[in-house]
């Protein structure tokens, strides 16, 4: 059962959850908890990000140690950022290349009876 799914796909992910096959069903939740892991890393540095320009503003920088823990954080987060798109593309075209597959049965089937296609 899916139960995550980024934003807007999620009607979408919900209707053609019986027309995933076994292994796009393991892989959709392969990625979803890859999602779920790379939201918590985003988190975690932009509170260290938060906490350093909070240093900064009691005065504590920006000498060059201070700053080049800045441009690390960010870089991180700007890979992290990177990762949660390209997991998202993941999931998206899982569901699409479903979804096209449900779209076929129904087309092929215009009484409504849903079959199972897996």
């Amino acid at each position: 059962m899916i139960t995550a799914v980024a934003g807007p796909i999620v009607d979408l992910a919900l209707s053609i959850e019986g027309v995933l096959t076994p292994i796009e069903r393991r892989a959709l939740a392969d990625a979803q908890r890859e999602e779920g892991t790379l939201v918590s890393r985003i988190n975690t540095v932009a509170r260290i990000l938060h906490a350093l320009y909070r240093s900064r503003q009691l005065g504590l920088g920006p000498d060059p140690a201070w700053s080049a823990e800045v441009s690390a954080r960010q870089r991180e987060l700007d890979d992290l950022y990177a990762a949660l798109r390209a997991t998202r593309a993941t999931q998206r075209t899982m569901l699409m290349r479903a979804a096209e597959r449900l779209r076929r049965i129904r087309r092929a089937n215009p009484a409504g009876r849903h079959f199972d296609a897996c």
